[in-house]
């Protein structure tokens, strides 16, 4: 199964991307569900059942409490000239430590990444010119949310896309 380990976004704040998505729609960006919208904190990639259930005994010793997340501006990975990923950047030092932890946690049986929290919002398939629209976007301020808990999801790739499921949540103390 394929699975990553995430924080999902409130429904309050998906509902601010609703004019963003008109646009990108307009320029055929392949746009995230904004059911689908999460910031991803660390990518297990394929595993299997039994690993999937010992990443989710091994992640209850994690202990956080809330912390604020600020959504606030669009970026692109890798760069502008060649973008493949469009995101909103997210300021948030409970994100980084709570990555760190999950990180260190798991650093046996899972390369240890760096952490850039993020919020995909659109994948790009196709050379497309997004200058002017990142730069109308770039000190737009999407909210501030109190993470409260974070899941291991399990992601099946679909022909309309990927479909996420919650296979476990964790929350805060």
């Amino acid at each position: 199964m394929r699975c990553f380990i995430a924080v999902e976004i409130p429904e309050e704040i998906q509902k601010k991307f609703n004019p963003l998505y008109e646009e990108l729609k307009l320029k055929h960006l392949k746009a995230i569900n904004p059911k689908d919208l999460h910031i991803t904190l660390k990518f297990l990639d394929e595993v299997s059942e039994k690993t999937a259930v010992r990443v989710q005994q091994e992640l209850q010793t994690i202990s956080f409490k809330p912390f604020s997340v600020s959504l606030k501006g669009i970026e692109c990975f890798p760069n502008r000239r060649n973008p493949k990923v469009l995101w909103v950047g997210c300021d948030s030092p409970g994100l980084k430590s709570l990555s760190q932890q999950i990180n260190e946690l798991l650093k046996k049986e899972f390369k240890k990444e760096d952490f850039t929290a993020h919020l995909t919002i659109a994948r790009i398939k196709e050379k497309v010119d997004l200058k002017g629209f990142i730069e109308k976007y770039n000190s737009l301020d999407f909210g501030t949310f109190i993470c409260k808990s974070f899941e291991v999801k399990q992601s099946v790739l679909l022909l309309t896309g990927p479909e996420y499921s919650n296979l476990k949540k964790f929350h805060a103390v």
